[in-house]
């Protein structure tokens, strides 16, 4: 059953499934990795990679630093990976035409940031499930490609998970991920739409970053 959870009070909503938030789970699955995914003109080839150096990141240690200094790793491998930009440009809309360099660049580090503070460990401990099946589906510009998945539920059974990638002209990178049917994009458009409308960019901006703190410091 596909119910609205809220992040450790923060206002930005998840899709969980039991204790696993779904499309955001599915996002860090090939988001948090130790090395860049492979450039290739083959967006399964991309998504395959992704999981393999996921499963590489579970076999890490936490070494110095601890938990954040582990988070940090992740959140860099993440960039590589995955075009947050182009991700923060389809969930803020018109506010992003309208944004000023440093806003886009604020908004999209926070936002980034928040997913993996968010959702890591959760990723960690579901590593190595995900399975790529069938071909990829690409888009007649070429540009945009969608690669489909099954992973590991907790309770037993598959998730059905749903790539979407665009290539940036270096590489085939994620920017959307639906999991059975319900995409990132869109639950994160609706929260994050709704609190513009009351408190602007910057105040958006702010909530973001307040509630990483409190995720860094919990």
């Amino acid at each position: 059953m596909k119910t609205i959870d809220y992040c450790r009070g923060g206002f930005l909503p998840t899709l969980n499934l039991g204790c696993m938030p779904r499309p955001v789970l599915g996002l860090l699955l090939v988001l948090a990795a130790a090395q860049p995914a492979l450039a290739s003109g083959d967006p399964q080839h991309a998504v395959t990679a992704m999981n393999r150096d996921m499963a590489e990141v579970v076999q890490q240690q936490p070494g110095d630093g601890g938990t954040a200094a582990r988070m940090q790793r992740v959140e860099e491998a993440a960039s590589r990976h995955a075009d947050f930009a182009y991700t923060a440009q389809l969930v803020l809309g018109e506010a992003w035409t309208g944004a000023t360099p440093r806003q886009r660049d604020e908004f999209t580090g926070a936002f980034r940031s928040m997913l993996v503070w968010t959702f890591s460990e959760q990723v960690l401990n579901h590593a190595g499930t995900t399975r790529v099946i069938g071909q990829p589906r690409v888009a007649a510009s070429g540009r945009i490609a969608e690669v489909r998945a099954v992973i590991a539920g907790d309770s037993g059974g598959e998730l059905q998970l749903r790539y979407r990638l665009h290539d940036d002209g270096t590489g085939w990178k994620l920017f959307d991920l639906e999991v059975d049917g319900i995409g990132l994009v869109a639950v994160y458009t609706g929260s994050i739409r709704s609190r513009l409308g009351r408190v602007g960019l910057d105040g958006v901006i702010r909530e973001l970053v307040d509630q990483n703190t409190r995720l860094q410091d919990a």
